[in-house]
């Protein structure tokens, strides 16, 4: 059954909301990342600064370490965000519209060139240095602190080092790293195909339990 132009209209202003917010993702993440990056380029002449007097200085990497792990992470939420609207886009509207095909075609395109999602892989990649940046940081004012020193945990049978706990604090930042990256790559491979199917169960009225995600 054809559309009538008011329902035209109506789809076509939810299109377009969706568009803007689909920009206003990229535009977040981009905020954020340049942010970060601010931060720690700011902390490392502080840090180094001979007349600098406060105390722990490692934690001060640590925290960006942490900090740079959380925009990370909220990377690939808004990347989730911005495939289920573009995924939505192409399911619900581009194929009710005639000349509306943006996501339907970037989809075609990715797909034949094999280029999708490169600016997202390139976020992880800067996301990775300002990780591993921050520990090694973090892990030198560390060391230069307690060089040599024992911690005793709960009681006298249980002594560690501090390369120990450096060793322990590396494995944990690439576990949690390549959990985050094998993520965005999951997403980057099947763009908004990823979401494809449980748009098309919506639509065909299908139960949740048989859409992926």
């Amino acid at each position: 059954m054809p559309l009538s132009d008011s329902q035209k209209a109506d789809l076509r202003f939810e299109y377009e909301q969706l568009r803007q917010e689909i920009i206003h993702n990229d535009t977040l993440t981009l905020q954020i990342i340049g942010a970060i990056l601010v931060l720690s380029g700011v902390l490392l002449p502080i840090a180094f600064a001979k007349d600098t007097n406060i105390p722990h200085r490692w934690l001060l990497f640590l925290g960006m370490e942490v900090i740079a792990f959380l925009g990370l992470y909220q990377n690939t939420e808004r990347l989730k965000g911005t495939l289920v609207a573009a995924s939505y886009n192409k399911i619900f509207i581009e194929s009710k519209i005639e000349h509306i095909k943006w996501e339907t075609r970037l989809q075609k395109f990715q797909d034949n060139k094999n280029r999708g999602g490169d600016l997202i892989m390139h976020q992880v990649w800067i996301y990775a240095m300002l990780i591993f940046g921050n520990f090694y940081f973090a892990q030198y004012f560390f060391l230069q602190e307690y060089k040599s020193y024992h911690f005793i945990i709960f009681s006298t049978q249980f002594v560690i080092t501090s390369n120990q706990i450096i060793l322990v604090g590396l494995i944990t930042s690439i576990l949690l790293f390549c959990l985050q990256l094998y993520t965005s790559l999951r997403l980057n491979m099947k763009n908004t195909a990823f979401y494809d199917k449980a748009w098309l169960d919506v639509r065909d009225g299908k139960p949740r339990g048989s859409t992926n995600n």
